[in-house]
């Protein structure tokens, strides 16, 4: 029962676009309180994680139209400068592969891009699979002073800042203007559009 309770857990703090605790983190106190096993626990934390994120993409995806016509339009344009670079789409996978970063904010903006949820989601699980088995595994050899140290830094005013950061900066993106002054793509109109 205590790995469903892993799982729901796990994909709930997963549907979270801002001020989820850390994946690794849960996984590595419900081995502690549980006593689970690590291998078990670091799959459930993927597929966790795979779900929740993949469905907070979705979301964001549908949200698209109800953002103002020019903010999609600059989406749009954003997202087709990342198509015609082979090395930006690149990128991204390896962004998704190694990020040590909060990955809520990057998969709100895979929804509003219309990125290849699917590609994306196969790089996020392998990536996590090893940064969840590498904290696992340390988690376990140094004991719970690693859990009193995290303790006492988790909702620190530093993780709220960095938290917030990612936000804004989500919320900045779209507004970037994304054309070339040689770009082909049609000018949108501004009239009657809301701000």
């Amino acid at each position: 029962m205590n790995y469903l309770f892993l799982l729901l857990i796990i994909f709930g703090i997963n549907l979270l676009p801002a001020f989820g605790p850390p994946t690794w983190l849960a996984l590595v106190i419900a081995q502690w309180r549980w006593h689970l096993n690590p291998v078990a626990v670091v799959l459930l934390g993927v597929v966790g994680a795979v779900a929740g994120r993949g469905l907070l993409a979705v979301a964001f995806g549908r949200l698209r139209d109800h953002f103002p016509k020019r903010y999609i339009n600059n989406l749009n344009r954003a997202h087709a400068k990342l198509d015609s670079h082979p090395s930006g789409e690149i990128a991204w996978y390896v962004v998704f592969l190694f990020t040590p970063v909060p990955s809520a904010q990057l998969f709100c903006a895979v929804g509003l891009l219309e990125m290849p949820l699917t590609k994306i989601l196969i790089t996020f699980a392998v990536g996590r699979l090893f940064s969840y088995a590498i904290y696992d595994a340390t988690a376990s050899a140094i004991g719970h002073e690693f859990h009193s140290l995290w303790s006492k830094y988790w909702g620190s005013p530093l993780a709220i800042a960095l938290q917030v950061s990612f936000l804004i900066g989500l919320s900045v993106l779209p507004l970037i203007s994304w054309k070339d002054k040689d770009s082909t793509l049609e000018k949108p109109s501004d009239a009657g559009e809301a701000v």
